[in-house]
């Protein structure tokens, strides 16, 4: 529309025929946090990933577009959960427990997530 193209790099949907998600894929060379061990911050490539996405989220807020992603792409999207696979792990010099309060602030609704961690995350799937 007249705001511009957004187009996410893939809608999911789930094998039960409900909602689907947006998934944004960025560049593993990315830094992911910055600042101080103690005064850890998203970088700016990690904020602008995560306007990106909450742009893709409040779209299907509008009942014309949701119905015009479902005639278009037979999707069916209402307040989805977005997910970002950006950079690499921040590294062994920074503390574990400051990395997981940075995680857990995120929004609710949005996933973000390293390569490492995807890679983690195939492997123990392997090993089923």
């Amino acid at each position: 529309d007249r705001e511009g193209p957004l187009i996410p790099d893939f809608m999911l949907e789930p094998m039960d025929g409900a909602f689907a998600d947006v998934l944004d894929l960025k560049l593993p060379r990315v830094p992911v946090v910055a600042g101080r061990k103690d005064r850890l911050r998203p970088t700016a490539q990690v904020s602008e990933a995560l306007a990106q996405v909450r742009e893709y989220r409040a779209y299907f807020d509008d009942a014309g577009r949701r119905q015009a992603v479902l005639d278009r792409y037979g999707l069916q999207a209402y307040r989805p959960t977005v997910a970002v696979v950006i950079g690499r792990d921040p590294g062994p010099g920074r503390d574990q427990f400051e990395l997981k309060r940075f995680w857990d602030e995120l929004p609710g609704h949005v996933n973000l997530m390293t390569y490492d961690e995807l890679l983690r995350q195939v492997r123990r799937l392997g090993n089923f």
